[in-house]
């Protein structure tokens, strides 16, 4: 009986264990990261390198700015819905309607912070991979690259791109401002929107548990740089060279944010230092496989959610070649290895959420 009273909402609005339980699961696996984080740094001597708010002046104004945007758009709706309603009683009706209320968003906070210092956590583990296991898969995975493709470097394919500078400029621009700020999007909308609960819990366990599995474990076992630092490792450096050549002339006239941040996370990684991004690691993409968990939470949305984020999808992996980040099968196995991630955690969410009292 104790049991069954436990799990049942009350009428004050009270959350139930089951609720927290599942709210928790996200920051619980954030934990256990950190954990294992400061575990493996500690074994090498770099406790010191693990720093928690490399992204947090970065994020604090972006979220700031997102919170400030999303209540404007929620007021507007809200005074279309209940015209005759003031403006501040029209946004608190929206909220209330969205199941927004001050209870659930007290809740909310933690798993909406919780991410950018996950994201600290992350590059800076990011940034000891080559320590824990130096560089060594990429002239396997260019090989490899060259014989999926029928003898040709993919990046080939898409040479004729590199004649239109805006083209790049664009591709560029997709890739990092729109594919970062997308992704606080992504979590801060998922973490605060209660109308889906067992899809929003999926997400806020897939993306944390497919960069860990991706980037971290990954990034260990499959330690690679990526085509930008091909020749640096001691590979042709007339392989890559054409391309990367080319992207400086671009950037010459047509500033592109990967040129500068390839340039600014090679002198990171020659200092043994630790800064805003920094780390090293192309197999497999986390970038792609993010893109690509976004396509799989769209459709669920309806066919106009998810012919965008297609199209960025489809953006982002063409361009994490072109850039120079990624040889082609680096974003093969991450939407290869994300699938069966985000299909577990949903497993996982169906189990662990609850409808949401305030609905």
């Amino acid at each position: 009986m104790a049991i069954e009273q436990a799990h049942q909402a009350s009428a004050g609005g009270r959350i139930t264990l089951p609720a927290w339980f599942g709210e928790l699961s996200p920051l619980g696996l954030i934990a256990l990261y950190a954990f294992a984080v400061h575990f493996a740094a500690a074994g090498i001597g770099r406790s010191r390198a693990i720093v928690w708010t490399l992204y947090l002046p970065y994020a604090a104004p972006v979220m700031l700015a997102f919170a400030c945007f999303g209540l404007a758009v929620l007021a507007f709706i809200g005074l279309r819905r209940f015209p005759s309603l003031s403006l501040a009683s029209a946004l608190r009706c929206e909220l209330e309607r969205r199941g927004l209320k001050p209870a659930v968003l007290a809740l909310s906070l933690p798993t909406v912070l919780a991410f950018p210092l996950f994201l600290s956590l992350f590059s800076s583990f990011k940034a000891l991979i080559p320590i824990l296991q130096p560089f060594s898969w990429d002239a396997g995975l260019a090989e490899l690259d060259r014989a999926l493709h029928g003898g040709i470097d993919p990046w080939r394919y898409f040479e004729p791109l590199l004649a239109h500078p805006l083209l790049i400029r664009a591709l560029d621009f997709v890739y990092h401002p729109l594919w970062s700020l997308g992704l606080f999007v992504l979590w801060s909308w998922q973490a605060l929107d209660r109308r889906r609960p067992e899809l929003r819990l999926q997400l806020l366990l897939a993306i944390p548990m497919g960069w860990i599995v991706l980037g971290s474990i990954g990034g260990v076992v499959f330690s690679s740089a990526g085509p930008c630092y091909f020749a640096e490792l001691g590979g042709d450096p007339d392989r890559f060279g054409p391309l990367l050549t080319r992207l400086a002339e671009i950037d010459t006239d047509w500033p592109l944010v990967s040129h500068m941040a390839q340039s600014a996370l090679w002198g990171l990684y020659r200092s043994g230092a630790i800064g805003f991004g920094s780390g090293i690691s192309a197999m497999p993409s986390v970038h792609v496989a993010t893109a690509f968990m976004a396509v799989l939470l769209a459709r669920r949305y309806g066919p106009v959610p998810l012919a965008l984020s297609l199209a960025i999808f489809i953006i982002i992996a063409v361009s994490s070649v072109l850039l120079g980040w990624h040889y082609a099968v680096d974003a093969y196995a991450g939407v290869l290895l994300v699938t069966p991630i985000w299909l577990v955690c949903g497993a996982v969410a169906r189990r662990l959420a609850v409808r949401e009292l305030s609905q």
